[in-house]
């Protein structure tokens, strides 16, 4: 056995395990607990100790736990002992919550106590929960766009003689946007792994914001086909700012494309450009519904989708605001969303000027 130096004791070995302990006797009355227990269960030691276990049970679990407690050693050794189960525990304040618990039994004085060996694992069930939904989702978003090119091939093979240029034209066109949504939709999920990591790949520059929009403006034009895209700029033409031109043009097209799908009036969208003090403010504006309040607090959380979604164009899987958010972050910036006064939606984010003289200073600030 462990010889412990003076100033340690059981007691503190006890009181260092994460996982809550509660030691109770035959008659299920608690006679020791660490301080995980005290943390978990939001009670003070002396609320707990001599009180019965049920008090942290819920009344279908307590009816259980006392019909154990009745069962012979034996038996109690084939349903419980050395195995772990899941259920749900109840805090002080009334809130049930999912636990772990294995339970083992010794002996002190001839008398029988059993020891109970509880983790939390509401994170585990959440991370469970969301797992399976984006297995759900990506699932789904996978096969609409397969379904979709599937088909048009087996049209272009039996029929291609009973088509018309323009049909086939068109079929060939709408193979086309269903493969580059799927692209997307890989893109996304790679994305995802790597943002906020040491994997993630960024190539830093100056940048003249004004001439960057300009060309990103230029490409999107041709994929927002029935919407005028706008460049409305109101700074001087030569801010600079310290960015990677790829990620940027990812974060505006998404945002862009976004104001497309949802915006189904005639008006164009804004693309702006303005200056904010030290920092450059760029805006997508649109003239479409807007977002629904109760969603707002959710709009960059990952795999979150509003209750529009089904009246979309395209398919998506709620990642690319967070996405965004976590390219713009990386640039040491922010991204965000407001209300437009006209109607619809404004998102909008800001990068800090560089000074294109001062290269050792930009690099300075991701380092």
């Amino acid at each position: 056995m462990i010889q412990l130096s003076p100033e340690y004791s059981l007691n503190s070995v006890f009181d260092s395990v994460q996982d809550a302990i509660l030691v109770i006797d035959s008659e299920g009355k608690i006679h020791n607990l660490n301080a995980s227990a005290i943390s978990m269960f939001g009670y003070q030691q002396d609320e707990l100790l001599g009180a019965s276990v049920n008090k942290l049970m819920p009344l279908s679990v307590a009816e259980q736990h006392d019909n154990y407690l009745k069962e012979s050693s034996d038996n109690l050794d084939k349903i419980i002992i050395g195995k772990s189960r899941e259920l749900n525990a109840v805090h002080k304040n009334g809130n049930e919550f999912p636990i772990e618990i294995s339970i083992s039994r010794f002996m002190s004085n001839k008398l029988i106590y059993y020891t109970g060996t509880i983790r939390d694992i509401s994170i585990q069930q959440e991370l469970d929960s969301a797992r399976k939904n984006f297995l759900a989702m990506i699932s789904h978003e996978l096969r609409t766009p397969l379904s979709a090119i599937k088909g048009i091939f087996q049209i272009l093979q039996l029929q291609k003689e009973l088509l018309s240029e323009q049909e086939f034209t068109e079929m060939l066109n709408l193979g086309e946007d269903n493969v580059n949504c799927l692209e997307k939709l890989v893109n996304d999920i790679l994305d995802i792994q790597q943002v906020g990591t040491k994997t993630s790949k960024f190539q830093f520059e100056q940048v003249n914001i004004y001439k960057l929009l300009d060309k990103i403006k230029s490409k999107l034009q041709i994929h927002t086909k029935s919407k005028d895209l706008r460049l409305d700029v109101t700074a001087d033409h030569d801010y600079f700012v310290y960015a990677d031109p790829f990620r940027i043009e990812q974060v505006v097209s998404n945002l862009v494309c976004n104001a497309c799908k949802y915006d189904n009036s005639e008006n164009e969208i804004v693309l702006s450009l303005g200056i904010n003090g030290d920092w450059v403010k760029i805006q997508i504006i649109d003239s479409g519904p807007g977002i629904d309040n109760d969603f707002k607090s959710r709009l960059f959380t990952p795999f979150s989708q509003s209750s529009d979604t089904l009246k979309r164009c395209e398919g998506g899987v709620g990642l690319g605001l967070y996405i965004c958010k976590q390219l713009i972050e990386e640039h040491c910036g922010t991204l965000g969303y407001e209300d437009n006064p006209n109607g619809g939606s404004i998102f909008y984010f800001e990068l800090k000027l560089c000074d294109p003289d001062d290269e050792h200073d930009n690099k300075n600030r991701f380092e």
